[in-house]
């Protein structure tokens, strides 16, 4: 039995020395490989047929008695029902496509998503949507919403960081 050479021991081989988790970070860490699959996919799903015939065969399974009565089991659960109190349905699911879009290990992620506490860690508002994290190091910095993530980027790629930063604030509060 081949055993996994990234560290992961717990988890099943799947090639290259690698759980399923790291061979597939590693590979679509190379550009050329991501940027192929991107097109891949924006093509198949891009299509309206390809988005139909998906959808009903999501229906058609969910329509099977006994995957309705799984549901319907699921759905009753205290668990399930505060996290849809708060708009939070699945965070394992959420934290396992984060971890694998972003090369973030999956144990580093969940705590993130289990956690209710959605505060922005540029704005200090609440209702945060967008789990932040630096591209280079991997290392998740906190929650943050759509546009302070966008303007945060915009200042750590520019030339001059402070003076963009002093622009993006003077645009955000009017001139004075």
């Amino acid at each position: 039995m081949k055993t996994n050479e990234c560290g992961h021991s717990d988890r099943q081989y799947h090639a290259k020395g690698m759980c399923q988790n790291c061979y597939y970070s590693t590979y679509y860490a190379r550009p050329e490989n991501k940027a192929r699959s991107r097109a891949y996919h924006l093509a198949r799903y891009a299509r309206p047929e390809t988005k139909a015939a998906i959808k009903a065969r999501v229906a058609a399974y969910q329509a099977r008695p006994e995957i309705r009565a799984i549901i319907k089991a699921r759905k009753a659960t205290p668990k399930y029902k505060a996290a849809r109190k708060t708009g939070r349905a699945r965070p394992a699911a959420r934290a396992r496509r984060f971890s694998t879009k972003h090369g973030i290990s999956y144990e580093k992620a969940l705590p993130w998503y289990d956690n209710p506490d959605r505060t922005c860690w540029i704005c200090h508002r609440g209702m945060a949507t967008h789990l932040d994290h630096d591209h280079g190091t991997r290392v998740i910095r906190g929650w943050t919403h759509l546009g302070c993530n966008t303007a945060e980027g915009s200042v750590m790629s520019s030339p001059d960081p402070i003076a963009t930063a002093a622009t993006l604030l003077q645009i955000a509060w009017g001139a004075q």
